[in-house]
């Protein structure tokens, strides 16, 4: 009887998402960061990838990224991708996840303004991308940390509150724009725990969160800016490349960027990709060649958010991070994936109604609970034999 009750338990805590994270955070610290290093401060590059999981996006984002591409401790360099699930391979997205890469949600093709979801709606629609991705592509619970609100729309209160509750440890919905009167004017900023104080510091668009969470992070978009017309922000980077010509240009936009912020208070670079970015050309070219520069700088990292969070919980100079090897290389087991998954149908279900999405998790419950009834009956049956 008690395996059978173990086994349930371990069942039911299939539906929480991620790992709790309680450090507390300075809210001084959102602009100067952690650690007081100054120029011992490491510099982040955060590369995220926004969108469906294609086989071609795969490709596009394994040449764009390739493992000879490492940080300065010697391990290959990973991005974050926030993952809507509809339009995902499971298989791509495995894959990608075995390379060591971070596996994040952005939830399902929404058809309804999610700034007037409430907290159940969120549950349902997360859970069931959780069990999505968890079951189809083999990534596991823990390594799943993040979401990001699609269109970079967050669903005030509700939608922070549903991660809190799920023990997700960050979120990354919310845009920053780096003149910000709310900031004086100072450079980007770093993440913070979400506490009403550090909220009411900074502005961002659509259903803004306005109290305190407990525990959970926020990871803000630092927007780009087009450097011909400083106060066109850019969200994704092919939004600021009106005025590039050619690879080069776009190198040089990105590099002015890193200057800024290496002049700065060394906050996050952020680098958001899409597919409309990977078909660019010369948005492609531009990234290669800012990566070869960056490559050769010694205090420059380009890591996933779960990994920047890690080392803001535990803030290391940039001269101790190689010797104290502060992040191990994240390369996991690679399942092959079976023929049968070709069709997808898992990730196809059609979730632009909440209503299914209730009824998937619905259905769960239910086997759930005959899983029980079939555990109870199993083991009355064994003891009523040994008797």
């Amino acid at each position: 009887m008690a395996f059978s009750w173990m086994f349930l338990f371990i069942l039911s805590w299939h539906y929480p998402i991620g790992i709790d994270a309680n450090n507390k955070f300075p809210d001084k610290e959102m602009l100067y960061g952690p650690g007081e290093f100054g120029t011992d401060t490491p510099q982040f590059i955060l590369f995220t990838y926004s969108g469906n999981l294609s086989e071609k996006t795969r490709k596009s984002l394994t040449e764009l990224f390739p493992d000879t591409y490492r940080n300065p401790d010697g391990c290959p360099i990973r991005i974050t991708l926030f993952i809507v699930s509809q339009d995902a391979d499971p298989c791509t997205v495995h894959r990608m996840y075995s390379k060591g890469h971070e596996i994040a949600l952005s939830g399902i093709n929404f058809t309804s303004r999610v700034d007037s979801w409430s907290k159940d709606d969120w549950n349902a629609s997360i859970k069931a991308q959780q069990l999505l991705i968890i079951n189809a592509s083999n990534v596991q619970q823990l390594d799943i940390a993040g979401m990001r609100a699609q269109r970079f729309f967050p669903g005030s209160n509700e939608q922070f509150e549903m991660l809190n509750e799920n023990h997700f440890v960050y979120d990354s919905s919310l845009l920053i724009d780096p003149k910000s009167p709310q900031l004086k004017g100072t450079n980007y900023i770093w993440p913070f725990l979400m506490t009403k104080e550090s909220l009411d510091r900074i502005s961002c668009q659509g259903g803004c969160p306005n109290k305190t969470f407990q525990g959970l992070w926020e990871v803000p978009v630092n927007q780009l800016f087009d450097t011909k017309t400083i106060n066109l922000k850019c969200t994704f980077l092919d939004e600021c490349l009106s005025h590039c010509q050619n690879g080069n240009n776009v190198s040089d936009l990105l590099d002015v960027h890193l200057q800024y912020v290496l002049n700065g208070h060394r906050a996050p670079l952020h680098i958001n990709l899409r597919p409309l970015t990977l078909d660019s050309p010369i948005a492609v070219d531009g990234i290669r060649k800012f990566l070869d520069r960056v490559r050769q700088k010694k205090d420059v990292w380009i890591v996933t958010m779960n990994q920047l969070i890690s080392w803001i919980k535990v803030p290391t100079p940039n001269s101790f991070l190689v010797p104290k090897h502060f992040w191990q290389c994240s390369n996991r087991v690679y399942t092959k994936c079976l023929e049968t998954t070709k069709t997808h149908t898992v990730f196809r279900v059609t979730f632009g109604n909440k209503i299914n999405v209730k009824i998937l998790l619905l259905w769960q419950t239910l086997f759930l609970v005959a899983l029980f009834i079939v555990a109870y009956t199993y083991d009355r049956y064994s003891t009523d034999v040994k008797s």
